[in-house]
């Protein structure tokens, strides 16, 4: 499970970084190229990840169901052998009839069930079509955005 938990990092590292080659494609274009077309690969491999991150969601929520897993508890329900030693103690304290599950395993679980909801957002604004300030300083030109302050 930790093994994916990097998987899942590279493939998110991996994405933002095809969106940001996407807007530099669009920068370096000066706009000739649209947002659509920097953005079409990107997109893409975005939806591939969604379908990923939502199987690996249902495999989570099925393991969840099949090994009765407690996460608000940290614990889950003891199976096989260990069931049948710790059934004599669970009938006097239900406690006994669950194993704890460490944190990171559980911080693990939750954090790749969330994955996805902070995936990433496409920049759909035009830089090209936004009003700007030019000011110039010294034989050199700054454009700032027409909302921004000067100091």
């Amino acid at each position: 499970m930790i093994e994916l938990q990097k998987w899942i990092v590279y493939q998110n590292t991996l994405l933002d970084v095809l969106y940001k080659i996407a807007d530099l494609n669009h920068a370096l274009n000066l706009g000739s190229v649209s947002r659509e077309i920097c953005n079409a690969l990107p997109s893409q491999y975005s939806k591939q990840v969604k379908v990923a991150q939502r199987k690996l969601k249902e495999w989570h929520s099925n393991q969840i169901n099949e090994l009765g897993i407690d996460i608000d508890r940290n614990r889950r329900k003891r199976v096989k052998l260990n069931k049948v030693i710790y059934n004599l103690p669970g009938l006097v304290n239900e406690s006994y009839n669950f194993k704890t599950v460490s944190n990171e395993t559980v911080g693990i679980i939750t954090n790749q069930i969330a994955q996805g909801e902070n995936m990433n957002k496409i920049e759909k604004n035009d830089l090209f079509q936004q009003d700007v300030k030019v000011i110039v300083k010294e034989g050199k030109l700054y454009y700032l955005p027409e909302d921004s302050l000067i100091i």
